[in-house]
């Protein structure tokens, strides 16, 4: 399909705009390897104008060489037919200044009207924020080991009995003791716990006969007793050093406490960004938004500890309350949070508000915390914390983090839900295509004959149509199709299918209808029209249909191409009866 082509298909589904509006990157690619479509947010990833991509090779112009065979493989896959999607591929595409973005792609391929594969179409969303986000971790772990490494320590001297030579400034502050305290004194007897006095002794009687020991020339981590009584860590460097023919201990000590506190929040702070990351994975493998709003609760529970949460979107203007964990039965909470405008106020701002005390917002209300961060424009995202102090600004980024991917994946599952939408529905008159009728005509006739049931069609063609858009213009013709199918579908059930089957005809499928029921729909369709006839001031004279018959059962030779013969037969038979 051509470009130009391509750009009339979109058009006459009316999906720019919405695309544009998704915030996704969609692209569709040729069998040819170019590209005949993408959006609004593609060309500002790629940092292109759309004239500059369209008909370009994708994989030689935006790729970067190392993944270009990979992802080939992918597109051969999906033009092949071997695969009817591929959903979380990741790959980096190349910006005009040469600058890698990364993509995770659902991948699916483009059909024709004959359902022949024509390209792919893949949606995108950026993921290059969450790689950055994980360097940065990368980063600040780099800086916590700086600052620990740049403390004090703490330097201590003994000779080969073990008594204190030399006690500086940092031992005093890491120990607890003085230096008179201590000097002449065997440092076991005061910094070593009481269980390792007996091996620092052997370890000294070694030591003094060549200066040589187990731990000696070597850095260990090691609890010390400080003068109150309490351990502490450290971080031991021994070595070897002979002063007047007698061999000395020099000891550098270094408090590795705050390291070891640092150590285990960074630590914490990776699972717990890990486990949101595995979070991200189960949201984009959600197909519904309340499977979206579930997982998301059911998440923040487990993963980031948090028991009272609330998840609201905006619905007609005023925000709805669409998730809840279970253990979130205070009204009282609820009502707290919304009565002072805080879920309101945050969605306007378009900023998380936090607070470690609600006393900040209202000096009567109850001590607790909670954070409120904005699912973009779409809702609000609330925990709370009937204690005071309860959250940090660590707990915050987290849940932006969250609520940012929140965000994609409400906006990704509305976006293929009307692009599915579109795919078997008309955009005219918004029955189902003639596409769609040929995919579940198939299943139906299988359940059909599993469940023993007649399938009944009703083939109808408006009579005098031409002479509408020939009298009134095709504009009006539209408004009459759309008038004649909204009639249709009123005067059947809701399980049964209308399709517009060709420019002015329908096709009914009705499932478990006798002959007879089916007679007496097609009279209710008939008078229906002629009471639509004079009551409406679209046309100056009388709107009639022309409908066509014919019933399926199960075991009967006849094929159903044969059954949907008659029906049209038969709607020519009744179009000439006038």
């Amino acid at each position: 399909m051509d470009p130009s082509k391509e750009d009339k298909f979109l058009e006459s589904l009316n999906m720019h705009s919405l695309i544009d509006f998704a915030g996704c990157i969609l692209v569709i690619i040729g069998k040819d390897k170019k590209v005949t479509f993408i959006n609004k947010k593609g060309c500002e990833v790629l940092e292109y104008r759309k004239e500059e991509i369209i008909g370009k090779d994708w994989f030689e112009d935006f790729l970067p060489s190392e993944v270009k065979e990979k992802v080939r493989e992918v597109f051969e896959k999906l033009i092949k037919g071997e695969a009817q999607e591929i959903k979380y591929f990741e790959n980096p595409v190349l910006t005009r200044r040469g600058e890698k973005r990364y993509i995770l792609w659902h991948n699916t391929p483009l059909k024709d009207e004959r359902g022949r594969i024509k390209g792919t179409l893949s949606t995108g969303i950026d993921i290059t924020d969450r790689k950055k986000v994980e360097e940065k971790l990368k980063e600040a772990q780099i800086r916590a080991e700086i600052i620990a490494n740049s403390t004090r320590d703490a330097i201590v001297i003994t000779d080969d009995d073990g008594k204190v030579t030399f006690w500086n400034k940092a031992a005093e502050k890491i120990f607890g003791y003085a230096e008179n305290e201590v000097i002449g004194e065997r440092i076991y007897h005061f910094i070593v716990p009481e269980k390792y006095h007996e091996n620092v002794k052997r370890g000294f009687e070694e030591f003094k006969k060549a200066g040589k020991g187990p731990i000696v020339e070597k850095i260990i981590e090691v609890f010390s007793l400080r003068k109150d009584k309490k351990e502490v860590p450290v971080e031991l460097s021994l070595s070897s050093v002979n002063m007047e023919g007698k061999w000395h201990v020099v000891g550098i000590a270094r408090d590795i406490a705050r390291r070891k506190r640092m150590e285990e929040a960074l630590k914490k702070y990776q699972d717990r960004l890990k486990r949101l990351h595995e979070t991200v994975d189960f949201l984009q493998r959600c197909n519904t938004e309340d499977e979206v709003y579930k997982t998301t609760i059911n998440e923040i529970k487990k993963v980031l500890g948090f028991d009272l949460c609330f998840l609201y979107l905006m619905e007609d203007e005023s925000l709805v309350l669409k998730a809840a964990s279970s253990s979130s039965t205070s009204e009282e909470v609820k009502c707290l949070l919304l009565d002072r405008d805080i879920a309101e106020k945050t969605l306007k701002e378009g900023k998380s508000i936090w607070t470690k005390d609600v006393k900040e917002f209202d000096r009567e209300a109850a001590p607790i915390s909670f954070i409120s961060s904005p699912i973009d424009k779409l809702g609000v995202l609330q925990v709370v914390s009937p204690e005071a102090g309860a959250f940090t600004r660590e707990d915050v980024e987290l849940i932006e983090i969250l609520t940012n991917h929140l965000t994609e994946e409400i906006k990704r599952i509305r976006l293929e839900k009307k692009l599915r939408d579109m795919a078997i529905h008309d955009p005219l008159t918004g029955t189902y295509n003639r596409y769609y009728f040929n995919e579940i005509l198939s299943r139906e006739i299988k359940r059909s004959k599993r469940y023993k049931y007649p399938i009944g069609f009703l083939m109808i063609d408006i009579n005098r149509f031409k002479e509408v858009n020939d009298r009134f213009s095709h504009l009006l013709g539209d408004k009459v199709l759309k008038e004649v199918a909204s009639l249709i579908k009123r005067n059947v059930r809701d399980t049964d299918i209308v399709v517009r089957f060709g420019g002015d005809e329908f096709l009914v499928l009705l499932l478990q209808v006798e002959r007879k029921i089916l007679d007496k729909i097609k009279e209710r369709i008939k008078n229906e029209i002629k009471v639509w006839g004079k009551k409406t001031h679209l046309i100056d004279f009388p709107l009639t249909l022309a409908i066509g018959v014919s019933s399926w059962y199960p075991g009967e030779k006849r094929k159903v191409e044969e059954v949907l013969k008659e029906a049209d037969f038969k709607m020519y038979e009744d179009k000439k009866a006038g």
